[in-house]
């Protein structure tokens, strides 16, 4: 499927494209347990949405610049928990880009 454009074969991209991301942020139990993955799931929900201005644009940089100080700094989170959340920012922007619609990061948190 082309970056830039949208997929006319599939009924429903928004769905597709969540299956085709969720095997790229499905750490192991041992590095980041499913508890925690929700946690963090819904609180970078909580962030892109404090960092989205009224007309949608989302601030980016600032989304990073907590995570990355939650991480290192207050040590709120580990490595491997950051770079979950980088990943999943990133899609999130991907899929915003792709499917002109934001992705339902909850169901991120549906891994099996």
């Amino acid at each position: 499927m082309p970056i830039f454009g949208k997929n006319k074969a599939t009924e429903n991209p928004k769905k597709e494209m969540i299956e085709l991301l969720k095997p790229y942020v499905d750490y192991p139990e041992n590095v980041i347990p499913k508890h925690r993955k929700k946690a963090l799931l819904k609180a970078l929900d909580k962030k892109i949405g404090e960092h989205t201005d009224e007309n949608g644009v989302l601030d980016y940089q600032s989304v990073l610049d907590e995570l990355y100080d939650s991480c290192f700094e207050e040590n709120e989170i580990n490595g491997a928990e950051y770079t979950f959340l980088v990943q999943v920012l990133s899609f999130y922007v991907y899929h915003l880009v792709v499917v002109e619609d934001p992705l339902d990061i909850k169901r991120l948190a549906e891994i099996d």
